[in-house]
Protein backbone atom coordinates (compact mmCIF):
# COMPACT_ATOMS: atom_id res chain seq x y z
CA UNK A 1 0.00 0.00 0.00
CA UNK A 2 1.42 3.36 -0.99
CA UNK A 3 1.43 6.41 1.26
CA UNK A 4 -1.20 8.14 -0.88
CA UNK A 5 -3.54 5.14 -0.68
CA UNK A 6 -3.12 5.16 3.09
CA UNK A 7 -4.05 8.85 3.24
CA UNK A 8 -7.12 8.25 1.08
CA UNK A 9 -8.19 5.42 3.37
CA UNK A 10 -7.75 7.59 6.46
CA UNK A 11 -9.74 10.38 4.80
CA UNK A 12 -12.58 7.97 4.02
CA UNK A 13 -12.64 6.79 7.64
CA UNK A 14 -12.70 10.37 8.92
CA UNK A 15 -15.44 11.29 6.44
CA UNK A 16 -17.62 8.40 7.59
CA UNK A 17 -17.00 9.31 11.23
CA UNK A 18 -18.01 12.93 10.65
CA UNK A 19 -21.15 11.88 8.78
CA UNK A 20 -22.07 9.46 11.57
CA UNK A 21 -21.59 12.17 14.22
CA UNK A 22 -23.71 14.62 12.20
CA UNK A 23 -26.48 12.04 11.84
CA UNK A 24 -26.42 11.38 15.59
CA UNK A 25 -26.56 15.10 16.44
CA UNK A 26 -29.22 15.97 13.85
CA UNK A 27 -31.26 12.81 14.20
Amino acid sequence: MTFVQHLVELRDILLHSVIAILVIFIG
